[in-house]
């Protein structure tokens, strides 16, 4: 939207929209709610350790989708709120299987995965919960496709980290072989 329409709609507002308009910048009014600074609030006060609570078996919309925007302007904006709903994400993830609330913190996981298929925290946050459930061949099976998508995408194996989540249950790293 450009400064002109943002204009024009500020002055048929009642409130305005515009507090100021000068040529380099504009500013909002106080009053204006802008929801990736909503949503990012939210994020980031999820993603903290010292938040307790997490949010119930359905993902918030604040945390649903990063906004598709392009602008080269916004990139960052865009960026830094895409990291910050991943960490969100996890952390409620990882809330949910302490509580022992399994079918949530799966639906958390995956919403990570789905947003950043080759996150190889989501894919560990997948993983544990699936440990939590004593489900080690669905664990197993995870890591696996995993791993694949991986070495064809990427050309890489998974972290040392996410092989030593599943080593308790093999008895060595998860593609490590087994011995002879």
């Amino acid at each position: 939207m450009g400064r002109s329409a943002l204009w024009r709609l500020s002055r048929r507002s009642d409130r305005g929209l515009v507090a100021d308009l000068h040529f380099s910048r504009l500013s909002l009014a106080p009053h204006v709610d802008i929801d990736l600074h909503s949503a990012a609030t939210y994020a980031t006060a999820l993603a903290s350790d010292r938040h307790d609570s997490a949010p119930g078996p359905d993902v918030p919309p604040q945390l649903r989708d990063v906004p598709s925007w392009y602008d080269d302007w916004l990139v960052d904006a865009r960026e830094h709120f895409r990291q910050t709903r991943l960490h969100a994400l996890e952390a409620i993830s990882r809330r949910h299987r302490r509580a022992g609330r399994m079918g949530e913190a799966l639906m958390y996981a995956m919403t990570a995965v789905e947003a950043e298929p080759l996150r190889q925290s989501a894919h560990r946050a997948v993983t544990a919960v699936h440990l939590g459930e004593g489900n080690v061949a669905e664990a197993l099976r995870h890591f696996d496709l995993y791993r694949r998508r991986l070495r064809r995408e990427l050309g890489l194996p998974p972290s040392p980290e996410s092989r030593r989540l599943l080593a308790p249950c093999l008895g060595r790293p998860a593609d490590a072989s087994p011995p002879r």
